[in-house]
């Protein structure tokens, strides 16, 4: 603001103050806006118009400050102020075409953020046109949609009022139709459930609860999305079917959207050890493994695996099956580190055939050195002995069949009455399916080893008392089945030299122990690996590790993956056929990574 002062003679003054008010009213007291100096009769003053104030028709009131020699002064021309207005909004950067939006605005002041009711606005999005009116917060909320993909303008338009300057923003939609994407690599395994999975999305946007049908050989099977886009199709291919590539013709009901994919259906093969039960240390060792497909025909001219491991002793040897699908395996154990030794017998499978693998543990006998004469009488010896305790043991035990033939022992476990479960063979833990029959069998023996016969057990499942007696190699067995989730005690006594035994068998759901088992190694991947995130999903999990693990680790990881996923996305039964292989699958990555890392 500037303006001029003179004395009443219109001579000009110089060193007065002046002092700006803004007013309402010309009596009131009024808002200081800014000061200045009178110099040589003018005063030029910056004004700053208050925030807080509304715009409007004001007096600007220049006060002139008299000294000993001047009185004050005043003059207050007329002014007219005016506020700016913005716009905020909340409008999506990206939407699925076909599909209702939200979106919404606030008309402000730009200075102030102050929003302004009832202003009409208007809002264009594409074609659209949309005249409203603010609610008492300022916002409009509206209801968006496009038709068509491709990018589109949303425009806010407000032309201004009274004291109230018009405004306009404008950002852009794009508009992405959904589409299916099938995950990559499907395999079918005939014979077995497989699951057929991917996604349905507008990019990153997850297209949940869209209902589709895929088309496979003659059969529709339709299902609907998860709450991230994700479906899963289960599908179970005859054991007859023909091997090789299948097309796969999926169809989105919302848009009609059709994608063609394609999976392989392949057979699983089985593979068998055969071996001797012990190994003879510094003698060759041979092993036969057998390659079947799912039809117990042979498998020729396929590359074999044989890794063997003895304490920290391990080795992989490879041989290619001949007509009869065997492959012989031979190594000779030096010095081994222990008494027990693993063989893992594994095939990567083709174009045609899953991958397989089979596991055994065998005894190592170490021979003790010792000069030949004595080791010859040492045998004599042992042979008399023991032809002489044989025919007395089985004199006495015609003739007193309840009488015990040893010294009467008390043991918490007994190396003498023992345990076993025929259907639960190494290296699998005593594990068992809930509903299912499970065969138990006890073992009986004198001090020297042999079978004691028609002796009484007393065994308790559960809780449930049970007796039987021993036959002729000592054993005597029985069944118990189990209708819940649980860890079940088997105990065994044999009353007359008070032997005592038991043996604990965890009674699962398989589904939930595979998935269980599956989430502990991912648990466990978390801790070695920081990339790793938490929401990531199997397949995530997968493609990750394979670039941070050996390849000899690939396939037993893809059949963990694949059998988790058959684990929590289907609903056909998971049997224990299911919890071996991945129980084995999970053996041979901890033996093949964790060999690597030591």
């Amino acid at each position: 603001m500037a303006g001029t002062v003179v004395d009443n003679q219109g001579n000009d003054v110089s060193g007065l103050d002046v002092l700006v008010y803004l007013k309402k009213e010309k009596s009131g007291d009024g808002t200081l806006t800014g000061r200045g100096v009178v110099v040589d009769g003018r005063f030029n003053v910056t004004c700053l118009f208050p925030l807080g104030l509304p715009g409007g028709e004001y007096n600007v009131d220049a006060h002139t400050l008299g000294n000993e020699v001047y009185l004050d002064s005043w003059s207050d021309p007329p002014i007219v102020s005016y506020t700016e207005t913005d716009f905020t909004y909340d409008v999506p950067e990206k939407v699925v075409t076909g599909e209702a939006f939200n979106m919404s605005c606030t008309l402000v002041e730009k200075q102030t953020s102050r929003s302004l009711a009832e202003a009409q606005c208007t809002v264009t999005a594409g074609a659209e046109t949309y005249n409203t009116v603010t609610d008492s917060d300022g916002c409009i909320r509206l209801m968006g949609l496009f038709d068509d993909p491709g990018e589109f303008e949303v425009e806010m338009t407000y032309e201004g009022v009274d004291y109230h300057l018009g405004t306009s923003e404008s950002t852009y939609v794009e508009s992405v139709p959904l589409t299916i994407t099938p995950t990559r690599d499907i395999v079918l395994v005939r014979g077995e459930n497989s699951v057929i999975r991917g996604r349905v999305h507008a990019d990153e946007i997850p297209g949940d609860s869209e209902t589709l049908t895929l088309r496979l050989e003659d059969r529709e099977i339709s299902t609907v999305t998860n709450e991230v886009g994700e479906f899963f199709i289960s599908y179970l291919p005859p054991i007859d079917h023909e091997l090789g590539e299948v097309p796969l013709d999926f169809t989105l009901h919302s848009n009609q959207k059709r994608v063609d994919s394609s999976a392989v259906v392949k057979a699983r093969p089985s593979i068998s050890l055969e071996s001797r039960q012990q190994v003879q240390a510094g003698q060759q060792h041979v092993v036969k493994v057998v390659l079947r497909d799912d039809h117990g025909e042979p498998l020729g001219s396929r590359p074999l695996t044989l890794l063997y491991r003895c304490g920290e002793i391990t080795e992989n040897l490879t041989a290619a099956t001949d007509g009869a699908g065997v492959a012989e395996f031979s190594f000779r154990l030096s010095e081994p580190e222990d008494d027990t030794m693993t063989l893992s017998a594994s095939y990567q499978g083709d174009e045609f055939y899953t991958a397989a693998s089979a596991l055994t543990t065998l005894t190592v006998l170490t021979p003790t050195s010792f000069p030949f004469l004595q080791a010859a009488a040492v045998s004599l010896g042992l042979v008399g002995v023991g032809a002489l305790v044989y025919l007395q043991m089985k004199r006495k035990q015609e003739a007193l069949p309840e009488q015990p033939i040893s010294v009467a022992e008390s043991e918490t476990r007994s190396t003498r009455l023992t345990i076993s479960l025929p259907q639960i063979q190494a290296p699998f833990p005593n594990v068992w399916g809930v509903n299912e029959e499970l065969d138990v069998s006890v073992e009986l023996t004198t001090v020297e080893g042999y079978p004691i016969v028609n002796a009484k057990i007393d065994i308790e499942t559960g809780g449930e008392p049970r007796a039987v007696s021993t036959g002729e190699e000592g054993l005597a067995s029985t069944t118990t089945v189990s209708p819940s989730t649980r860890s079940l005690k088997i105990s065994a006594s044999y009353r007359v030299e008070e032997l005592n035994t038991e043996l604990a068998v965890e009674i699962v759901d398989y589904r939930e122990e595979i998935i269980d088992l599956f989430n502990t190694k991912f648990r466990d991947a978390r801790k070695r690996f920081d990339k790793i995130k938490d929401n990531y999903t199997a397949r995530e999990l997968l493609g990750y590790l394979k670039t941070q693990t050996p390849a000899e680790t690939h396939g037993a990881l893809g059949e963990m993956t694949f059998i988790f996923e058959e684990a929590n996305y289907s609903l056909h039964q998971i049997a224990r056929e299911s919890y071996e292989r991945f129980y084995i699958a999970k053996i041979e990555f901890e033996e093949v990574f964790n060999g690597e890392e030591s």
